[in-house]
Formats: structure tokens, sequence, C-alpha cells
């Protein structure tokens, strides 16, 4: 099964395709390129191969339920959601095949804006699986109805990269509403000399901030932080564990960080981290970054000396990699040499993420 894209990438539209005609009786094919769009209260769902497939749509990743659907036309159907508020997942069968599951990328909540399953990501043992692990953005912004989705996601332990200052400023909500279990894992975002980056800016210690550094400042946390990033993978691979989330202020440095070890440790071809890794780009508000930014330019700084600040460009993740192979040897020395994760945690985490042919 080539599922080559991360499938059902969270795009918003507003249109609906129009009924296309019977659907044609042809020999199956496998199901690939799957796409699932959130269109108003209903998914739009499109895919190659078997075009006949049926449909089902459930609120569970790992049951396909019984609502369901035959195509609208070859390879496409409009599906109407039961419950706009909840999260569902699209389950394809053609005969002879096995199901494939596919959902929405991005998790919609009331208040953070960067909040997404790794589910459906292609490795050589077949995806990842959907409802497992997610990745977030700041949980100050969780609302009450916030905490009670991620609770029906099923959804047991939550970790906190943030700063001591970050957490003071915007404490999380999980830290005192709902059933799951909040552990910080402070990760700093400190300078060459442990500084903080921030505090060397409006020094005026640093005048500008490259890709470059951003990579450099990647490098740091992974060396001077592995045990964090260690706890939270252990979490993933405890059998008994529920689904994981974990988050940092913006969900993509710290967070993409922990996403593309966990993705890599499972056999994710590394391009498609590295889209992972930028897509944050997508979801996060322009007006956030902006108000980041303006507090800098009022020192004087220039917007084009902070870009490896604010923009995520794939160089910056693949040069961190890259720095990390040369001194460990490879992702799994570092995981193993560094994290000393065992081959009980790597069996764990595969476990966890992988979805059994």
């Amino acid at each position: 099964m080539n599922l080559s894209k991360p499938v059902g990438v969270y795009r918003p539209a507003s249109v609906v395709f129009p009924y296309l005609g019977a659907v044609a009786s042809t020999e199956s094919s496998p199901i690939t390129d799957v796409t699932v769009e959130r269109i108003h209260d209903s998914f739009l769902v499109t895919w190659q191969g078997a075009p006949d497939a049926s449909v089902f749509l459930s609120d569970n990743p790992d049951d396909a339920g019984v609502n369901v659907r035959a195509p609208d036309a070859p390879g496409i159907v409009a599906m109407s959601l039961p419950d706009p508020t909840q999260r569902y997942y699209v389950h394809l069968f053609a005969d002879g095949g096995p199901f494939v599951v596919a959902g929405e990328r991005r998790v919609a909540l009331e208040g953070p804006h960067n909040v997404r399953d790794l589910g459906g990501y292609a490795t050589p043992d077949g995806p990842t699986q959907w409802g497992r692990v997610f990745r977030a953005d700041d949980p100050s912004l969780l609302t009450s109805a916030d905490v009670a989705y991620l609770e029906r996601l099923g959804i047991t332990h939550s970790f906190d990269f943030r700063g001591d200052g970050e957490v003071d400023e915007a404490p999380s909500t999980l830290s005192t509403e709902g059933s799951i279990a909040y552990e910080r894992l402070a990760i700093g975002t400190s300078g060459p000399n442990n500084q903080s980056v921030i505090e060397m800016l409006k020094a005026g210690e640093l005048r500008q901030f490259t890709f470059d550094d951003m990579a450099d400042g990647y490098g740091r946390m992974l060396h001077n932080h592995g045990d964090k990033f260690a706890s939270v993978i252990r979490q993933v691979a405890d059998p008994a564990s529920g689904a994981t989330i974990f988050n940092c202020t913006g969900g993509r440095d710290r967070t993409g960080l922990t996403a593309a070890l966990l993705l890599l440790m499972v056999g994710v071809d590394e391009r498609d981290v590295l889209d992972d890794y930028v897509l944050s780009s997508e979801y996060l508000p322009a007006e956030g970054v902006e108000e980041r930014f303006q507090k800098l330019a009022a020192l004087g700084i220039e917007r084009d000396d902070l870009r490896g600040m604010f923009e995520l460009r794939r160089e910056t993740l693949d040069t961190t990699l890259g720095k990390l192979r040369k001194r460990h040897g490879s992702i799994e020395g570092y995981l193993r040499g560094k994290l000393g994760l065992d081959d009980d945690v790597f069996a764990g985490v595969r476990a966890r993420l992988i979805e059994p042919r």
C-alpha cells in the first residue's frame, strides 16, 4: 500500500463536489492517496484505486462501525457528520484488501490552533495509527470544552515542554482541569552559552538569528534535554497508557523535534517527517507571529535578521538531523546511546504507532 503522502491533511474548502454519475464497476485495486477535507458539516473523501470501495464513518480509529456509504462517483464521496463537534475517522474497504483509515490531520479545538494527530504516515510496515499520539501548541488556550474533547479522544498523558517563564505567564488548563495527567518537562530556548535567546536580543548581544542558528539551537535541545524527550517516548511505548499529547508554546520547535524522533523511530520517510515539521506554518495564526516580531522590532531589529526564528523551513530540521547523525552515527544511535532507549522501548513505540497489516 503506497501512502507516501500524509493522509487526511485538513484543508478547508468552500464547495462540495457534485454527484458525477454512476460508479464504474472495475477490477479492484489497492486504495491509496486518501484525502479527507472538512467542508462545513461534511467530509469530502477522495482516493485512488478501488473506485467502488465502501466508506465507513466512525468516531473510533480502530472500529469502522456501521455508518457506511457507497461512493458518489469513482473514488469520491461526501459524508455528513452526525455531530460536527466530534472527531471522526474514515475507514475505506474494498474486497480482498485491508481497511484503510484516514482522518483530519488537525484537531479542531476552540482554543489552540496547532493540535495535530500523527496518524496516517507511511512506514515500511504500514501507516502510523490514528488517535495514538498528538502534538500541540499553547495549552493555556484550551477551554473546558477542549479539555473534555481531548479526554474523549482517549488522551491520558500530557507533557508540557515550556520553560518556567512561559508557564508562569500562561499556565496550562490541563494542570487544573480534567483527568489527563499533566507533566512539566521544561526545555528552554537558549543560545550558544545557555542564555535565553530573547534576553540576548534584548541586551543587544545578538542582532541576528539565522536558520543555521535555529538548527544549532535544536541541536542543543537534543543534547542538553535528552532525558525530556526520552520521557515522552517511554510514555508512548507503555502498553498500559492511553493516547499521549505533548506541547510547547507554538507547537513547532520543541514539539516538532519530539514528533520527528517518534516518526523516525518507526520508519517514516524523512521527507514526510520534514513535511510534518513545516505543517505548523499552515495552522499557526499569522497575527501571533507578527505580535512576537513587533516586540523585537521595538529593539531596532530588522525582520530579515530574524527569519530563522519566525519562519519554518525543511532545511532547518534536515540540518539538525544531519548533525545528529554525524555526532551519534545515526538517529537510532542517538536514541539508544544518548537517550538510553532499549529494545523494549523501540518495540513498544512500534506496537503503539504502527497499524498491523
